[in-house]
């Protein structure tokens, strides 16, 4: 975000910029800091009807305006494209989230009824979420981590939580 990374020369500060398998990536902390323009370009719609929205989240975006004052989220950017494609405002409702790291597909709801079926299903595990990662390390076999993610105390972010102090049930399989 502050200009020390360039992509074959070019020096980049959109920390979501896409990249591909034969690009030249460099971080050079010696170059002078730059800051982001304020108009963000749009976001990827990948399906949008009159109920719901399926956006492809960059990487290093933030989905919602964080107390920091972040204007530039996933919400902001979907309203701009739904009123550009459909003519009209429409309240961008967030059903799940990705970690502003997390590139992936977004589902999100129009109206107030669309994100209750959402939850629904995403509640009855009839919407399926697959996430793939980069691992260092030796993965030559299955392992499945199942651990409860909660709030520790009240007012703080949800997190892993020690076995036993409740939370919900979160479940990883690393292939």
């Amino acid at each position: 975000e502050v200009g020390h990374v360039t992509v074959n020369g070019d020096v980049i500060v959109d920390p979501g910029y896409p990249v591909a398998e034969s690009d030249q990536v460099e971080h050079r902390p010696e170059l002078p800091r730059r800051h982001r323009r304020r108009n963000a370009r749009p976001i990827e719609v990948l399906y949008l009807d009159e109920h719901v929205v399926a956006v492809n989240k960059p990487a290093g975006l933030v989905v919602h305006p964080t107390i920091a004052g972040e204007r530039d989220t996933v919400v902001s950017r979907t309203a701009a494209e739904v009123e550009q494609r459909l003519g009209r405002h429409h309240r961008v409702l967030v059903v799940h989230r990705l970690a502003q790291e997390t590139s992936g597909v977004m589902v999100m709801a129009l109206s107030h009824q669309a994100a209750e079926h959402l939850h629904r299903q995403l509640r009855g595990h009839l919407m399926d979420r697959r996430y793939l990662a980069l691992v260092v390390g030796d993965v030559s076999r299955e392992v499945c981590v199942e651990r409860n993610i909660g709030r520790p105390r009240p007012g703080a972010r949800r997190a892993a939580l020690a076995p036993g102090t409740g939370g919900k049930t979160a479940m990883t399989t690393i292939r």
